[in-house]
């Protein structure tokens, strides 16, 4: 996913300081590359920060330049932590765009000043495009037809990596514990774990080879627990921003595999 702004230039936009912020946007950016936004205002007190995006919008603050999947993300309409010194509030954070399309983002900053009360804004308008390497478009895939053996591949493009992702079980056939099935997640080749309830797992997913023509390297899960027939398998994949989609896989009776559907993106809960 890459984010071109609608102005060209090489450099960090210097003229993107408004209400307090100032926020560093590069012409050309791929998409979860992090945003510094810098906040300086005069007040009488540690003011109030928050974000909001628009429309279908999705996207994060980090505290870190370089954030991980544990990172504790504020969400929008959620408080951006600020310091206060000596009648001078400031805060130093990084917005990560994670939806396709028109992304528009305000930042806000209530405070008091001399007892006035007053509010700074600064609203940012992208243009978020399915350009590049990056993606998050989770599949499973089912290599072998005639056993509950899977693989998993990210991709758009044969040739464009996706992003780093992580599984957790949601159900098989309703029911939510995967201990009865004996779900194992062969990782690499020399990890395997049995899925529990509740965690998630990172999941290398498969790269194409032009000289094997085939999806090659991808992690293993298989169900080697009691179950036959058709069945409805579904997961959730998360990144390391986390953005989640929730995918349903389709067998039928003779293990075959019927479809693989990713839902819209949304924001894991916190």
């Amino acid at each position: 996913m890459t984010v071109m702004l609608f102005t060209s230039c090489d450099k960090d936009d210097d003229g993107g300081s408004a209400g307090g912020f100032d926020v560093h946007v590069p012409s050309f950016v791929k998409g979860t590359t992090p945003i510094r936004v810098d906040l300086g205002v005069n007040c009488d007190k540690t003011p109030t920060v928050t974000f909001t995006t628009e429309g279908d919008a999705l996207g994060v603050v980090s505290p870190v330049e370089n954030p991980e999947f544990d990172t504790d993300y504020v969400y929008a309409g959620e408080l951006i932590d600020a310091d206060f010194v000596n009648g001078r509030a400031t805060a130093s954070f990084w917005y990560i765009p994670l939806t396709p399309g028109n992304h528009a983002v305000t930042f806000t900053v209530n405070y008091t000043q001399n007892g006035a009360a007053k509010t700074g804004t600064n609203r940012k308008v992208l243009k978020v495009s399915d350009a590049s390497n990056g993606g998050f478009y989770p599949e499973v895939v089912c290599p072998d037809p005639g056993y509950y053996y899977f693989s998993f591949r990210n991709e758009l493009d044969k040739f464009k990596f996706g992003c780093e992702f992580y599984l957790a079980f949601v159900s098989l056939n309703g029911q939510t514990d995967p201990a009865p099935f004996d779900i194992s997640l062969t990782q690499g080749y020399n990890n395997k774990v049995i899925l529990e309830r509740g965690r998630f797992y990172p999941l290398e997913a498969g790269k194409w080879d032009e000289g094997w023509q085939n999806w090659m390297n991808s992690d293993i899960m298989v169900i080697r627990g009691d179950v036959s027939g058709a069945i409805t398998l579904k997961l959730v994949f998360r990144d390391n921003y986390n953005r989640c989609r929730d995918v349903v896989v389709e067998m039928d009776s003779d293990k075959n595999l019927i479809s693989s559907v990713a839902s819209d993106y949304y924001l894991w809960p916190h």
